[in-house]
C-alpha cells in the first residue's frame, strides 16, 4: 500500500471528532433498537443493539478523552503565547 494511502487511513481512523461521532451513532442505534423492543411488548433478549450501546458509549468516552486532550494543548500554548507576549514587553 503505498505510503499516501496508509497516512491519509491513518489520520481518518485517528480523527479524535470522527471517531466521537461514530460512538453516538452506534450508540443512538443500539438505543433506538432497544427502546422498539420494549415498546412492541416482546420479551427482551440479548442482542446485537445491547452490544452497539456499550461499544458506542465507550468509543464516545475514548473519543472525548482525545478532544480533551487536544483543547488542552492549544490552552497551554495560548497561555505559553500570552506569557511570552508579556514577557517581551
Amino acid at each position: 500500500m503505498p505510503g499516501s494511502v496508509r497516512q491519509a487511513l491513518s489520520q481518518i481512523v485517528k480523527n479524535p471528532y470522527l471517531n466521537l461521532v461514530v460512538g453516538l451513532v452506534f450508540a443512538y442505534s443500539g438505543l433506538a433498537e432497544t427502546l422498539r423492543e420494549l415498546a412492541s411488548g416482546d420479551e427482551l433478549h440479548l442482542g446485537v443493539h445491547h452490544g452497539a450501546i456499550v461499544f458506542g458509549l465507550l468509543q464516545a468516552l475514548r473519543s472525548l478523552s482525545d478532544v480533551f486532550e487536544g483543547l488542552e494543548y492549544l490552552d497551554n500554548s495560548a497561555n505559553d503565547r500570552a506569557a511570552r507576549s508579556a514577557d517581551t514587553k
